[in-house]
């Protein structure tokens, strides 16, 4: 099956079929809300992904069910590369607009000082030009429509016009190629492709460096929360920068919203679980929001926003307010202020509480009143998304004041009155409970 060459021609809908297979499995095609034209599209889909994914693919009986579900599962701390990657490699209508460039590129190998580009679409051309541009042509190619291709390539870098624009030739990389073919530049590149946005982008640099030296490359680097998932987002992601580089519109369909125009400012990724969110400012509501990648099905760049740096201006000013990327505050237009205080009696926690304190504070002010006890005070846009933090320091709060504080007391009240699962609790934690609602926490 590996040896097949299955190319997806949909990525939209392989995003989609990777999301659901990856997460949770597919016991048909009816469970996966159409995602293909037909069962057999998605059958194709199916067969493509779990050519590429390869020993990755692979079923799970569920006990009710006599069938298997599809699901594609893999270990995360023992790859050493993102291997959702492959799907990037894979799909038909990516070869098919490359396939002019690579025609080009294989042309110009056999002219290292050049060619006159307009040759490429005359009746003069050589037996290899008509075996790889020849079908170009035949479609109604002219030399307009090859002109604003190698303009496209000269953009890129990849190609180069000579001074009166009618030579073409390839760039010269290969001082580049020695500087990448180093061990130790593999080994950066290889770093930034699984921890950087758009990573996908080393690892092809890194295909095309194999192809010049077989040595394999071997990682010392390994990882222990390796953030995969979100590599299938990556076209959205590059959408969305290209808007907020060019300051433009975006037009978007989200699970969440549905369809709307947005003008993107940020995008955000989560250093706790990977997720990446862009920030954004709705005109018609004329409020900041926020959406999850994952959520966005459809992206396409729209016309200049003349307001953009305006929108930065307003982001750029809630940004010291923010813990998360939640706006909820933003149909109150009040900040939220929080305040606690904490202890850490023993001289080992007076080595280590504070600093923790500081560190961990995403915004904020840390004071500490004694040797004994420390503040933390802020004004919040949604202190909702601070209460995971704050809930880390239970058994230690003497004094708590914010939005949400009657929440959480009346949950710790809950523990002292014993209404937790009895059966599933361990008696280390239920020491660790009492501890909990015997401090001066409920007397606030």
């Amino acid at each position: 099956m590996a040896n097949q060459n299955r190319a997806i021609s949909s990525f939209d809908v392989i995003r989609k079929l990777v999301r659901n297979l990856y997460l949770e499995g597919f016991n048909n095609y009816l469970e996966t809300g159409n995602l293909g034209k037909s069962s057999r599209a998605f059958t194709n889909n199916l067969n493509s992904i779990r050519n590429f994914l390869d020993d990755r693919f692979m079923s799970s009986k569920t006990s009710t069910k006599k069938q298997s579900n599809p699901v594609i599962s893999f270990d995360t701390r023992e790859e050493t590369e993102n291997p959702l990657f492959a799907l990037w490699k894979t799909s038909n209508s990516i070869a098919s607009n490359l396939s002019f460039d690579f025609a080009i590129m294989d042309i110009l190998e056999d002219y290292p000082d050049g060619i006159n580009w307009f040759s490429l679409t005359s009746d003069s051309y050589s037996t290899k030009h008509v075996d790889l541009l020849g079908k170009y042509v035949s479609k109604g190619i002219d030399k307009k429509g090859v002109k604003v291709k190698l303009e496209k390539l000269a953009e890129a870098g990849v190609i180069e016009f000579s001074e009166d624009k009618k030579k073409i030739r390839k760039t010269d990389t290969t001082k580049l190629k020695q500087l990448l073919s180093s061990k130790e530049v593999k080994q950066a590149i290889q770093f930034a492709s699984e921890t950087c946005p758009l990573g996908v982008i080393g690892s092809f640099i890194l295909d095309s460096l194999s192809n010049v030296d077989s040595e394999p490359l071997n990682t010392p680097i390994h990882y222990k929360h390796h953030f995969v998932f979100n590599s299938i987002d990556y076209e959205i992601m590059y959408i969305l920068l290209e808007a907020i580089n060019e300051k433009c519109f975006v037009e978007i369909e989200s699970e969440r919203f549905g369809l709307r125009t947005i003008v993107p400012l940020k995008i955000f990724i989560s250093t706790q679980t990977g997720r990446a969110y862009v920030v954004f400012w709705n005109k018609n509501e004329d409020m900041l929001f926020s959406e999850n990648l994952e959520l966005i099905l459809v992206a396409k760049k729209s016309e200049i926003c003349s307001e953009y740096e305006l929108y930065e201006k307003k982001l750029s000013e809630m940004e010291c307010h923010m813990w998360g990327v939640s706006f909820k505050m933003e149909t109150t237009s009040e900040l939220e202020h929080v305040r606690f205080v904490i202890e850490y009696p023993t001289e080992r926690e007076k080595s280590y509480i504070p600093a923790r304190l500081r560190r961990e504070a995403v915004t904020g002010t840390v004071k500490e009143l004694d040797d004994c006890h420390s503040e933390f005070t802020a004004d919040i846009i949604d202190s909702n998304e601070i209460v995971p933090w704050i809930s880390s320091f239970f058994g230690r709060i003497t004094e708590l004041d914010f939005p949400y504080a009657s929440r959480i007391k009346e949950d710790i009240s809950l523990l002292a009155e014993g209404k937790y699962r009895e059966e599933r609790t361990e008696p280390k934690t239920k020491t660790k409970l009492r501890y909990l609602v015997n401090t001066k926490f409920l007397q606030v």
